[in-house]
């Protein structure tokens, strides 16, 4: 009985204090849970791995970085049964004269934010071209200016540009903080082209003497960033 009466007095106690000592009473408390006036968020940010290289979904409205540093010329060689991109560099030129082709690459982001790289044809050395390759270039140039996205109309031959009609629902983009040799190192950093005197123990592809070699152990890369 006397052990009982000591129990109350402390819950009582416990309770006028507005400190709770038994778990029991912990939800009668509602100080205990009150957020502290000196609670922060942790803020976080977005840590980008790679980049793709691919032109932008056709069902994916986007924007291109309007700066001229976040575009450059360069060559490409497509390998492989999924016609993967590599990036050759000027010493791998000669050795793939007529196989790697000129591209524009464009620094693009989708409205789910995700940042890629679009490579868009140029005009080779014998001045050929076609309306894919001169619409693709013209719809980069238009989403420089706002958000659009293609689609491919077969019968024309050519990309077809789709803008929202009420632009005001559409905000600009925000652009990772990002520099244009940041985003070719995650778009090429396993998919570089080069001759010797570099030399890599990865074995050379198809019958041409290029390999493969990370991008962070080359400074080749420099020289096609204008």
């Amino acid at each position: 009985m006397t052990e009982y009466k000591a129990d109350k007095q402390e819950k009582s106690a416990t309770n006028e204090t507005g400190s709770v000592t038994n778990p029991l009473d912990i939800f009668d408390n509602e100080a205990a849970f009150a957020l502290p006036q000196n609670y922060a968020t942790v803020g976080v940010k977005k840590v980008i791995l790679r980049v793709p290289v691919k032109k932008p979904n056709k069902q994916a409205f986007f924007r291109v970085r309007t700066e001229p540093e976040y575009r450059c010329d360069v060559l490409l060689l497509e390998h492989g049964e999924e016609r993967e991109l590599y990036l050759v560099t000027n010493s791998a030129s000669a050795e793939v004269s007529g196989i790697a082709q000129p591209y524009r690459l464009h620094v693009y982001i989708t409205r789910q934010n995700a940042l890629c790289l679009w490579p868009t044809r140029l005009e080779g050395i014998d001045g050929r071209t076609n309306a894919w390759w001169s619409s693709a270039r013209e719809a980069a140039a238009q989403a420089m200016s706002g958000w659009i996205r293609i689609e491919p109309d077969m019968s024309a031959g050519s990309y077809v540009i789709y803008v929202p009609e009420d632009t005001s629902v559409l905000p600009d983009p925000e652009w990772p903080d990002l520099s244009m040799k940041d985003i070719l190192r995650l778009a090429f950093k396993d998919r570089l082209a080069y001759s010797t005197p570099f030399r890599s123990p990865i074995p050379q592809h198809s019958d041409h003497a290029f390999h493969g070699k990370t991008i962070s152990d080359s400074t080749a890369i420099r020289s096609l960033i204008p």
